[in-house]
């Protein structure tokens, strides 16, 4: 079952929707319905919110409240009324337990998190693992996990509303629309939600050491130091055949010479040290009266030429050549 596959199955089966309808947003929600978790507001914009996207925004909350709370009573109040007014763009049963939480994460366009507080926060991960961006409110380790998208760099996985109040939820919720419009926009989205899901082993391996530590103890990760042995074992092995490579290679030694002035400053470069015009400073000579430098040179073809006082020149008692700028340069072919 893919995203769309999903997205049928919740559309069928919650929103009384026959046929996949692709342009329908769909804002979902789960966890237990209490005054934390914000369901309350969700409930006071979801008749703003379909009306104004002219029904292309839909709702399912999944999750139970708990039986004689007053503010569990209340949200069924609200969630019977939207039920009744907007059966294909709202659903929820608070009296019972939602129990295609997969399905949901998997086939809906956005997770809502309105929590008041969250210290931690697990079920946007459910979410980012189906590649579903979050829409959260700015606390706590949803901070922590959910950053705004970013139109011009393309970076975050979802969208924060900062001031707990039903209106600037309602412009988090826009923002969240307007990019699910533009199909590049939300198909990088999804993929950032995807690579935001946290490693569920690696959180483990993080309480194992916290509780290592209490007892004054040093957690050892046994895997991860096999996993660093093997990539010493690549890396000796990659390293020993670059060796016997450079080995393999039989390099020669070339003179270079010239005639000149022994106040003449004298360079020589070329295609074997990308032109550097300092790294290879030629020697004179007093009784030959003449500049040399000794270069190991691998086989190949090597374009080169002498500078003397800042001015190019060529040695010609080398051949010569029209490297590809049109310049004339002396060559060197080593087999």
């Amino acid at each position: 079952m893919d995203h769309l596959d999903a997205k049928r199955f919740l559309q069928e089966k919650y929103l009384n929707t026959a046929e996949l309808d692709r342009d329908v947003c769909i804002f979902s929600f789960v966890g237990r319905i209490t005054e934390q978790k914000g369901v309350d507001l969700i409930c006071s914009v979801v008749e703003e919110m379909i009306i104004k996207s002219d029904y292309k925004i839909a709702f399912i909350v999944g999750g139970p409240a708990e039986k004689g709370d007053p503010h569990g009573e209340m949200v069924i109040s609200a969630c019977e009324y939207l039920i009744n007014k907007f059966p294909k763009n709202f659903y929820a049963n608070p009296r019972a337990f939602f129990f295609d939480v997969p399905v949901l994460a998997l086939g809906s366009n956005y997770c809502l998190m309105p929590s008041r507080f969250e210290p931690g926060g697990i079920v946007q991960h459910e979410f980012f693992i189906a590649s579903t961006p979050a829409v959260v409110f700015a606390t706590g380790g949803l901070k922590d996990s959910v950053t705004e998208y970013n139109y011009s760099t393309g970076e975050g996985n979802g969208f924060e509303f900062i001031v707990y109040e039903r209106e600037d939820f309602i412009m988090a919720i826009d923002r969240a629309f307007k990019v699910f419009q533009n199909k590049e926009a939300y198909r990088r989205l999804r993929k950032n939600a995807f690579k935001s899901a946290i490693d569920v082993a690696n959180v483990s391996k993080e309480w194992c050491s916290e509780v290592y530590k209490l007892r004054g103890k040093v957690f050892v990760d046994k895997l991860k130091i096999i996993e660093e042995i093997e990539e010493d074992k690549e890396h000796a092995k990659a390293s020993d055949e670059e060796t016997k490579s450079a080995k393999a290679l039989k390099y020669s030694e070339v003179d270079i010479k010239y005639y000149g002035k022994a106040t003449d400053q004298v360079y020589v470069a070329g295609s074997f040290n990308g032109w550097n015009e300092h790294e290879h400073r030629m020697s004179y000579n007093h009784l030959t009266k003449e500049f040399h430098c000794s270069i190991k040179l691998s086989p190949g073809t090597h374009h080169f030429k002498i500078k003397v006082n800042g001015k190019w020149r060529l040695d010609h008692n080398k051949k010569t050549t029209t490297d590809k700028n049109g310049e004339e340069v002396n060559i060197l072919v080593l087999k």
